[in-house]
């Protein structure tokens, strides 16, 4: 499995998790459209951080 497999897998691993967060914090939009595209965002950044904290622990010495 590639970078964009592994990307595509964790994305939907960690999708529930942040939709879950946020309805236990009872914040953002109320339309579905707008809070499906925050959920995205926020996994999305979620995952770029931790793939960046991936790849430098891998080149670690």
């Amino acid at each position: 499995m590639g970078q964009p497999g592994v990307e595509r897998f964790l994305f939907r691993q960690m999708r529930p998790v942040t939709e879950a967060v946020m309805d236990q914090d009872g914040g953002g939009p109320s339309r579905p459209q707008g809070r499906s595209l925050v959920v995205d965002f926020y996994t999305s950044a979620v995952l770029a951080v931790s793939l960046q904290g991936l790849v430098i622990f891998i080149k670690l010495p």
